[in-house]
């Protein structure tokens, strides 16, 4: 493609998300690794580049504003060709939900990108509601096992969902890519709060690890404020099931 000045045209290059409007991205990146070989008086003799990738990311505002939940693309899942990383859901007090998403291809040295095998799918274990503005005050798995609920007397300044998985890459016998496999699947919950709320109130289900992180926050300049981060470690396939996490 030629040169040119772009307006307005954001690209989801993983496809079009149902529930959400594309705000930023995609965003490539295109990354090379490098051989070098010195001459024996230190400077460079010769290098060979290797190993071409493509890393996306993309930003999106929530659409549905009513129903049972937000449907959001599952890490390991190939869109496209391309390979969900990580996703990211982010609710404020005056805004709609926001969604971020990484994902990446393996490309030829000119960038064009080649596309992802097959690897192991991890399924989002939590139902994020749709909304216009605002934070939720409670969550439920999606086997209807509260994860948390807010205490009466406080109210909710954020909450962000993230899973991430770990994803290795093999090369094939001349530096190119010859496969890929995730494994250890995470789901991140991070809670804030205005006021200054005590754990056990907040009915924590019991697959969650207790806080990783709770710290309180105290000015005189305003409210005291509590944040919270919760996590849990999921297998990979459609049911996600929660793997060794016990309060």
């Amino acid at each position: 493609m030629a040169s040119k000045v772009i307006f307005f045209n954001p690209d989801s290059v993983i496809g079009e998300l149902a529930d959400w409007e594309i705000q930023e991205g995609s965003n490539p990146n295109v990354t090379r690794q490098r051989a070098q070989e010195l001459k024996a008086n230190g400077d460079e003799l010769q290098s060979v580049q290797y190993g071409a990738q493509v890393a996306y990311s993309m930003n999106y505002k929530g659409k549905k504003v009513t129903g049972d939940a937000l449907v959001i693309p599952a890490p390991g899942s190939i869109k496209n060709g391309k390979h969900v990383d990580s996703v990211e859901v982010s609710y404020t007090q005056t805004d709609f939900p926001a969604l971020a998403v990484a994902a990446h291809a393996h490309a030829a040295l000119d960038g064009t990108p080649e596309g992802h095998d097959e690897c192991r799918v991890y399924t989002p274990g939590v139902v994020l509601p749709p909304r216009a503005i605002g934070v939720p005050s409670t969550l439920k798995d999606t086997d209807g096992e509260t994860v948390f609920t807010c205490p009466e007397g406080v109210g909710m300044r954020s909450l962000t969902y993230l899973l991430a998985i770990n994803h290795i890459d093999e090369m094939d016998g001349e530096g190119g890519h010859l496969a890929g496999q995730n494994h250890d699947g995470t789901e991140t919950i991070t809670l804030d709060f205005t006021g200054e709320v005590d754990i056990a109130d907040l009915g924590i289900g019991d697959s969650w690890l207790l806080p990783d992180t709770e710290g309180k926050t105290r000015t005189n300049t305003g409210a005291h404020t509590t944040s919270v981060t919760l996590t849990r470690h999921i297998g990979f396939d459609t049911e996600a099931t929660p793997v060794g996490a016990e309060n």
